[in-house]
């Protein structure tokens, strides 16, 4: 039985956090980042987020718009760890291996 579709987020879900400076959330101009954020849903319906350019950085939740406010909140946790030895990663794609 394939699994059920994923439903939408109700809010827009780019991950911002390498450019011009943008206004966030709190109205700093602050330079951006972009991140690439891998999202799964595992056997019992929660959805998984991993930045594959930040060692450790992953989060779960049981809704997507859920999901992506925790994986801003771990990105910049992680930032503040890795503080200056983040290296961005360039995002060629995503394939599924059968083995």
């Amino acid at each position: 039985m394939p699994p059920a579709p994923c439903p939408l987020p109700t809010q827009q879900w780019d991950i911002f956090l390498v450019g011009s400076p943008l206004p966030l959330p709190n109205n700093n101009l602050q330079m951006a980042r972009e991140f690439n954020v891998i999202i799964e849903r595992d056997s019992e319906g929660y959805f998984i987020a991993s930045v594959p350019s930040l060692a450790g950085c992953h989060t779960q939740a049981k809704s997507l718009d859920e999901l992506i406010e925790r994986i801003k909140e771990a990105i910049e946790l992680c930032l503040e760890v890795e503080q200056e030895t983040f290296v961005p990663l360039e995002f060629i794609g995503v394939q599924r291996v059968y083995v």
